[in-house]
């Protein structure tokens, strides 16, 4: 009896410090005091988050004297353990070691021109993080834990999107659903995916955002699995909605607004 009130009595607690929407923040800085931008955090066992260009995470969650997390960026290695809270805030600093022997400064630098940040894939992560916009990333470090090839395996699960399988010329194929069961678009390196099978099997897509294939167009149909090796790829975005989604990012031609997805292949170094 005493057992269940006690636990009664946490939970009233633990439920109590989420709705007063408390804070905690989790900074990633090289030993040299220097920030890491955009490392990927996992705090508590959670999906990875990607930290804004000054290291910092923000959560909404209880504080404690230190928090389990897990540090990971591309040219570092990776810190999994303890983060221990600030003298004089609800702040939590991990240290992430570099695996080459150069000056901070010179890194710095270096990071801010990688290929993906010329793409404008981590200012759109702060666009996200800043505004209402909706959106979900999956950064070079997500992809290297997840060493997959095939595309339909890494957006499986996401957040805004789902993997389904519906008959196409006489075949199973699959495709990229977002919220409202309808097919994605999808662009690579900028450029919209013509002939998918995501703009086939007009039957299961409303009228409204139904693709205009032209019978002359034998052409064929693209899977899924088949626009890109996941092993190419260094991020992606996805977005709920085409009406969401970043202007830059909105091709010009595309089977409606049922979301999108922009792969970007190259280095992930």
């Amino acid at each position: 009896m005493r057992a269940a009130l006690l636990a009664a009595l946490s939970l009233l607690a633990v439920t109590a410090e989420a709705q007063s929407g408390r804070s905690v923040t989790v900074r990633v800085k090289t030993p040299g005091g220097q920030p890491v931008p955009y490392a990927v955090i996992s705090v508590d066992g959670a999906p990875y988050r990607i930290a804004d260009e000054s290291g910092a995470l923000t959560l909404v969650m209880a504080a404690r004297d230190s928090l389990p997390v897990l540090v990971k960026r591309i040219g570092f290695r990776p810190f999994d353990g303890w983060a221990r809270r600030g003298a004089s805030d609800d702040t939590y600093e991990a240290v992430l070691q570099p695996l080459a022997a150069v000056m901070d400064t010179v890194r710095v630098v270096a990071r801010q021109v990688t290929p993906l940040s010329r793409t404008g894939f981590y200012d759109r992560v702060d666009r996200v993080k800043r505004t209402a916009m909706l959106g979900e990333f999956i950064s070079p470090e997500e992809l290297e834990a997840r060493p997959l090839s095939l595309l339909s395996e890494i957006l499986q699960g996401r957040q805004y999107s789902r993997i389904a399988s519906f008959s196409v010329e006489g075949r199973r194929r699959l495709i990229v659903q977002g919220r409202a069961r309808c097919p994605m678009n999808i662009i690579v390196d900028g450029q919209y995916v013509k002939n998918t099978t995501q703009e086939a099997n007009v039957s299961e897509i409303p009228l409204s955002i139904r693709a205009s294939r032209r019978s002359s167009d034998h052409a064929p149909l693209i899977a899924l699995d088949e626009i890109v090796d996941g092993r190419s790829i260094m991020g992606i975005e996805i977005y709920p909605s085409i009406a969401n989604a970043p202007a830059e990012l909105i091709p010009t031609a595309s089977h409606g607004g049922c979301g999108l997805v922009a792969i970007w292949t190259g280095p992930r170094r």
